[in-house]
């Protein structure tokens, strides 16, 4: 599988580098495009007036590309940076949890929103603060994992999916559970 890997906390944050180093290991190709600086609570906002300028960046077994743009103009320029189609992206891992009218707000939700814009099954993920190396690794793992089940799935077109977890260790975790978007 070809996966855009993206977020909103910047190129250089370790949610980021958490999904891509999980799915390189589980065999699939990556495309790296973040935005160059923190862009949190961007929600959907595109550039219009200003060039967008994408920067490559070194990356183990990838393309990669820090862009001066939103998470949203991160996703709509990688099919043009990229060689392939993407099969799936992955936005995240979030520094916070993007539940309930946060999602209106997140730019990790806004890039995987973007995505599904574009016919590119998503997934947003983001963990609670105060997570470690270990909590954001497993969570990338269930990320890829699910990312490969769901890739053949028609979802609607602006459709796509949130996955949010504690920061607690990975034994502690309860089950999977599917949930409406609350509205509290």
């Amino acid at each position: 599988m070809h996966i855009l890997i993206t977020n909103d906390d910047g190129i250089s944050s370790v949610g980021l580098r958490a999904l891509a180093d999980a799915a390189q290991r589980r065999g699939h190709r990556i495309f790296v495009s973040a935005p160059s600086s923190q862009c949190s609570a961007n929600s959907q906002h595109i550039t219009l007036t200003t060039p967008l300028h994408a920067h490559p960046r070194p990356w183990d077994g990838a393309r990669a590309f820090a862009v001066d743009g939103t998470p949203a103009d991160c996703v709509r320029v990688a099919p043009f940076l990229a060689e392939e189609e993407f099969d799936f992206c992955l936005s995240g891992i979030n520094d916070g949890e993007n539940a309930g009218p946060s999602v209106y707000y997140s730019g990790t939700v806004a890039a995987a929103r973007e995505a599904a814009t574009l016919y590119i099954p998503a997934l947003a993920v983001s963990i609670m603060r105060g997570a470690t190396d270990e909590m954001r690794a497993h969570l990338a793992n269930m990320a890829v994992e699910m990312a490969e089940k769901f890739q053949k799935e028609k979802f609607p077109r602006f459709a796509c999916l949130n996955l949010n977890a504690p920061a607690l260790p990975p034994e502690q975790l309860k089950p999977l559970k599917i949930c409406p978007l609350s509205q509290a």
